[in-house]
């Protein structure tokens, strides 16, 4: 989705150094038709390189998931039961093990790996369907005015 924004504002950028010649050749009604057109072309590539990018992870999971070796197929998972673990350590256990033998056993957990967690989960409890859905959202035919 970033992708289409940074599009949009691409295209604020060029027709703002394009309008003063617009201007020049153009009535108001026409410039309109060819600013509404070159938005529309670039939502159209945006969301077609996109689709791409989509398709791309799509594949590279589908080829971790096909590999015959254990470790290439499961090493998200494990990296997200890891990380997991430090987080059931340090707010469930870490805190009764200080309490009770007075050792400090919590593992500091740096910003970026929560992030990797977030999306981990985030991407466990997106199903296929969200997924297809959001694919067949990029892939509606559009049109140009």
């Amino acid at each position: 989705m970033a992708l289409l924004a940074g599009a949009g504002a691409l295209v604020d950028m060029v027709l703002g150094t394009v309008r003063p010649v617009l201007d020049k050749f153009f009535d108001k009604t026409e410039q309109a038709r060819i600013e509404a057109d070159i938005r529309a072309q670039a939502e159209l590539h945006a969301s077609t390189l996109l689709t791409a990018l989509l398709q791309a992870q799509r594949d590279a999971v589908l080829a971790e998931l096909q590999n015959e070796s254990w470790i290439a197929r499961n090493w998200r998972a494990l990296l997200m039961l890891g990380l997991s673990f430090v987080v059931l350590n340090n707010y469930c256990l870490a805190p009764y093990v200080q309490m009770l033998f007075g050792v400090s056993v919590s593992v500091e957990l740096p910003t970026e790996l929560w992030v990797l967690l977030i999306i981990g989960v985030a991407g466990y409890l997106m199903n296929a369907e969200t997924f297809k859905m959001i694919v067949d959202l990029f892939r509606r035919p559009r049109t140009l005015s």
